[in-house]
């Protein structure tokens, strides 16, 4: 009886399955697909006009186009290709328009591969046009950051340039007193840095806003903590005939902060106070001492001990 055997071969296999897999991809990326897109709205409004009431950035629409199309759009996200988007200019425009969903539909422009606009889930834009103003305001920034544990945001962020001048109409601009950034997430940071960070976009079919990268820089140090000892306690506000008996009469201040600033705090900085007035308030004889640290960055950890009795004696007891 004669010998078979079967030969396999793993590259050809693995051709094989290549160019299957090929093949399905390119039929599938020439297929129409119908796709729900946020398409942008970009409204030009004359020079010395600005638009009073708030509009949507985006208006919800239903396409169609090709499978290749459909995945441009989703790397479009990043910046890398066209999409589909909506120019409205109000050049003739006086004061009130209503802009139909008609209206919307043509001046939608459609890259190549995107055949039809099936349905635009918005009826109608009411826009109304005002003077325009201007106003600077703060900018703020909008940030989420973790240190590593152990360390510490040691300061406030410092933002450059730290306003910025939006111009609008004056209904608008009357409710805006700060401008944030766009957010950004840093985790895990165990040493100063600096970033750049865009300015929000947030209102600009609404306000003109300046296309800023703002320079964020965070000072993050070890977190340190150091003890004050035998802080005297100080009562302010108190009658001159007032006699108050505090006990203990120190407390121990714990102060914590970034390690630099903690290695230029002194205990001259520190200060413990009780206001005669909570003293005059107290039902229980105990209090917290109020601690105040004039040292740059830091903060109180607690004190040893937390709180203190005290006893009002008049003057029939002496």
């Amino acid at each position: 009886m004669p010998n078979t055997t079967t030969s396999f071969s793993l590259p050809a296999a693995l051709a094989s399955i290549f160019l299957s897999l090929g093949i399905w991809f390119y039929v599938a990326m020439n297929e129409t697909y119908d796709v729900v897109l946020d398409v942008p709205l970009n409204i030009n409004v004359p020079e010395d006009k600005a638009i009073e009431n708030e509009q949507p950035r985006f208006v919800q629409t239903l396409v169609s186009g090709s499978g290749w199309q459909m995945l441009q759009v989703r790397v479009s996200r990043l910046g890398l290709a066209v999409r589909p988007e909506i120019h409205l200019s109000l050049d003739n425009v006086d004061q009130l328009v209503i802009i139909e969903k008609t209206e919307l539909e043509r001046s939608m422009t459609l890259p190549p591969g995107f055949y039809d606009v099936k349905e635009i889930y918005l009826d109608s834009l009411l826009l109304k046009l005002g003077k325009i103003s201007s106003k600077r305001v703060p900018i703020v920034l909008d940030a989420e950051i973790e240190p590593r544990a152990g360390f510490v945001v040691a300061s406030d962020p410092k933002i450059t340039p730290d306003s910025i001048t939006i111009h609008g109409n004056n209904k608008v601009l009357a409710d805006i007193d700060e401008w944030h950034t766009d957010q950004f997430v840093k985790k895990d940071v165990f040493k100063p840095f600096r970033e750049r960070v865009r300015v929000s976009d947030s209102l600009s079919n609404t306000l003109k806003i300046p296309e800023i990268n703002a320079r964020v820089e965070v000072d993050v140090q070890q977190l340190a903590d150091i003890t004050f000892e035998h802080i005297p306690i100080q009562i302010v506000g108190a009658p001159r005939n007032a006699r108050i008996v505090v006990r203990p009469t120190h407390v121990d201040v714990i102060v914590r902060g970034g390690i630099e600033y903690i290695a230029n705090c002194s205990k001259e900085q520190i200060s413990a106070v009780l206001e005669y007035r909570d003293i005059a308030n107290s039902e229980t004889g105990i209090l917290k001492p109020n601690i105040r640290i004039q040292a740059e960055n830091t903060y109180l950890s607690h004190t040893i001990p937390e709180a203190v009795r005290f006893v009002t004696v008049s003057d029939g007891n002496q």
